[in-house]
């Protein structure tokens, strides 16, 4: 019985992925873009992925497939969930990114993936300028809020950052993680440990990398104990001192760098 219950699932995990396949063929064109927002909110990370290739499959000529693809291989430099090391991964990101502004360079989506790619790959200015040609085209969408204001946040305007993404939080009801980790982050930038750390109230399940923005909060409050637990959850074989110096290098300044990487030390991450 409990083969069959096992049986049974990896059936339905395949039924899904094909209908999610399914989709992509019938639609890429006109929804890609929409059903990669729902799969990302779900905060499934590696389908979303999949979902973005399997559509330039369908259309290499697909800007916002590609968009999307740069953003998810930069995003996996933080959450690891393919295993190539980061040069390769950067090369991915920036080849994919790259790709998709040959396409349309005057796509608000794409710019806003631009945006986010070039801030994971640790170059802050160059995401700024994407940001801000975006938000121009669509300033109060919440995504284009929290992307505008992260950007400003990494290049040291922490506080007008800080305000653009509290307010791209009040503007729709179910949020992706990515919009409650950049509040997390910014907060924790400015020194409000006890802010950053009630952003995980408003998430229903974090996922893991969360736990360690938490345990550097904690630490920071003096919660070491605490903090030590938790990096002890991540998963076999996650680099967290890997982890540390990607948060650290898409700071513009050096002291937000270092406030970073003090905050794994205090955790206990070697860094």
């Amino acid at each position: 019985m409990q083969y069959r219950g096992h049986a049974a699932r990896d059936q339905i995990g395949r039924f899904k992925v094909d209908l999610i396949d399914l989709a992509f063929s019938e639609l890429a064109l006109a929804g890609v873009d929409v059903l990669q927002r729902a799969v990302w909110r779900e905060g499934d990370g590696p389908q979303a992925l999949h979902s973005a290739l399997k559509a330039i499959e369908i259309d290499p000529d697909y800007g916002r497939a590609h968009a999307y693809v740069g953003f998810f291989y930069g995003f996996n430099l933080f959450a690891q969930w393919i295993n190539p090391d980061d040069d390769e991964i950067a090369h991915r990101a920036r080849t994919a990114i790259e790709r998709a502004l040959a396409f349309d360079r005057g796509d608000p989506f794409i710019l806003q993936r631009a945006s986010m790619t070039y801030l994971l790959l640790g170059e802050p200015e160059t995401a700024l300028r994407y940001a801000e040609v975006a938000a121009a085209e669509s300033a109060r969408d919440s995504e284009m809020l929290t992307i505008h204001g992260m950007t400003l946040a990494y290049c040291g305007d922490h506080t007008n950052g800080r305000a653009m993404i509290e307010h791209a939080v009040t503007l729709e009801r179910r949020l992706s993680p990515s919009i409650y980790l950049s509040l997390f982050e910014v907060r924790h930038m400015m020194q409000d440990y006890a802010g950053s750390l009630s952003v995980l109230q408003m998430m229903p399940d974090p996922p893991h990398y969360m736990r360690l923005y938490e345990a550097a909060s904690l630490a920071r409050l003096g919660r070491i104990d605490e903090a030590r637990r938790l990096l002890e959850l991540a998963p076999v074989g996650f680099d967290i001192a890997r982890f540390a110096k990607s948060q650290a290098r898409t700071c513009a300044l050096a002291q937000d760098a270092e406030h970073w990487l003090e905050s794994f030390r205090l955790a206990g991450v070697a860094v």
